[in-house]
């Protein structure tokens, strides 16, 4: 290629392939704010863990619009399509059963546990969700074993518009 993404902050497609800035991994990964499909998560330093939060303003990074991520009743669809949403870091203590709860959300709320990236049309990273693939779902839970020191993306997705909106919610994550 002659033409690389040349600024990986200004919200344009320097190169013309069809992906602006940290999106454009093959020419941003790793420049200033680029840590990633996943971005620089908020990291989960010990459990129980609570946190109120909100996603106004936040980025729209986490998304799959293939059924790859399976939920309690099959393929979970059209997973954060449009939508902001914030990414946790979690890295297991040890192995065991771990649960994850957002409540109190003011919008429809998809939880979604990913592993090996938060790219979710990737094939080599796995994930699991539930939430708002279904109508005025607001408070979402779930469960999942999890392997000690392997790092878990724990994202937050609410519906609504990033920039107008701000979508709050509450996150729990226990042993």
């Amino acid at each position: 290629r002659s033409v690389l993404e040349s600024d990986c902050g200004d919200s344009v497609d320097d190169d013309g392939d069809g992906l602006t800035d940290c999106d454009d991994a093959q020419d941003c990964a790793g420049v200033g704010t680029c840590t990633g499909r996943c971005g620089t998560g908020i990291a989960v330093e010990s459990l129980p863990y609570e946190i109120v939060a909100a996603t106004y303003g936040r980025d729209n990074r986490v998304s799959a619009g293939t059924n790859r991520c399976m939920g309690p009743s099959g393929p979970f669809r059209n997973v954060g399509q449009r939508s902001p949403e914030i990414v946790f870091d979690l890295v297991p203590s040890h192995t065991g059963r771990y649960s994850f709860a957002v409540t109190e959300s003011t919008s429809e709320a998809a939880l979604i546990l990913s592993f090996g990236g938060c790219d979710l049309d990737d094939h080599t990273v796995s994930c699991m969700a539930d939430g708002a693939a279904l109508p005025d779902v607001r408070d979402v839970s779930m469960s999942a074993l999890l392997t000690g020191g392997e790092k878990v993306f724990v994202t937050v997705d609410t519906t609504g518009d990033m920039l107008v909106t701000a979508q709050s919610f509450r996150l729990t994550i226990d042993e």
